[in-house]
């Protein structure tokens, strides 16, 4: 009697296994995360979500650290996988408290940098967009992981000949502003809309418009200083809306802004007391624009 069980327990649990060892598996969509705000407020924690492997519109892109201890400052190897096999390098990647990573950009073979700015989808952690100043191809969009074919783990042994750019126009040391009140600074162009008290800080309006050929992602490299009565200067690179009331950070996805549109922004800077603002200053890389309050 006690054989018989043992065999016909042994048959159900063969029944119930066969049918799993013999159907195919299934494959299930992989849904996005939302990388958490203290994470994206924090420069260490945005370069490790950067860090790895990425599938480009463009080809496979690999992030990395550069360098050793505790420098938050990262590389990047773009690989196109096509005839011209072509290799770009990204450089000076330095991961920000806005949920991104500014640096430079350039072609294999070519000494000549230009600005980028990635940009970590706030919905979707395993997604981002990137501005790249003189891309062709306009914005960069990836996602995480690469299942395509194998690329070398370095840039191509020959590199690629330097292509003839055309020259550019350099912005003058000390521009005059123009009939409709911004004054140029790089890629953007900005204007300062109002410098107000608002509690026990300084809220200074910006406008920020794109005179670049490709579309800007939020205010990438924008950074902001303001002067006061005292002689003291305090500095901020974080934009936020362009509201009345607490800084609020910007939503996800990031706002773009178009070549020719512009985007309102807000800088937020503590009071002190006995002291006005007397000058704001927008820089953006080495260029900058000088605003004197009456």
């Amino acid at each position: 009697m006690m054989f018989r069980n043992s065999v016909a327990a042994l048959l159900l649990v063969s029944a119930a296994v066969l049918p799993l060892l013999a159907a195919p598996p299934v494959a299930h969509a992989q849904s996005g995360w939302t990388p958490r705000a203290e994470d994206i407020g924090n420069p260490g924690k945005v370069g490790l979500i950067f860090e790895g492997d990425w599938t480009t519109d463009a080809g496979r892109l690999r992030l990395s650290r550069d360098g050793e201890g505790d420098v938050d400052i990262f590389k990047g190897t773009l690989w196109t996988g096509d005839a011209a096999s072509i290799t770009y390098l990204f450089e000076d990647l330095r991961p920000d408290a806005s949920g991104g990573m500014s640096g430079v950009w350039r072609r294999s073979g070519s000494s000549e940098r230009r600005r980028v700015y990635f940009a970590l989808n706030r919905t979707d952690g395993d997604r981002f967009v990137a501005g790249m100043e003189g891309w062709t191809g306009g914005e960069l969009a990836g996602r995480r992981g690469y299942d395509g074919p194998i690329q070398p783990d370095g840039p191509s042994p020959r590199p690629s000949p330097p292509v003839p750019q055309a020259p550019i126009p350099q912005t003058p040391s000390t521009p005059s502003p123009a009939a409709d009140g911004f004054k140029p600074v790089g890629k953007f162009d900005v204007r300062l809309d109002r410098v107000v008290a608002e509690g026990r800080y300084w809220h200074v309006y910006l406008t920020l418009r794109n005179a670049a050929s490709h579309t800007l992602v939020q205010a990438q490299g924008v950074d902001v200083r303001l002067e006061d009565s005292d002689g003291i200067g305090v500095e901020s690179g974080q934009a936020v809306r362009a509201r009345p009331g607490p800084p609020e950070l910007f939503g996800s996805p990031s706002p773009i802004t178009r070549p020719g549109r512009t985007l309102p922004v807000k800088f937020v800077f503590d009071k002190r007391e006995g002291a006005s603002p007397v000058r704001i200053l927008v820089t953006e890389g080495e260029h900058e624009a000088a605003f004197e309050l009456g």
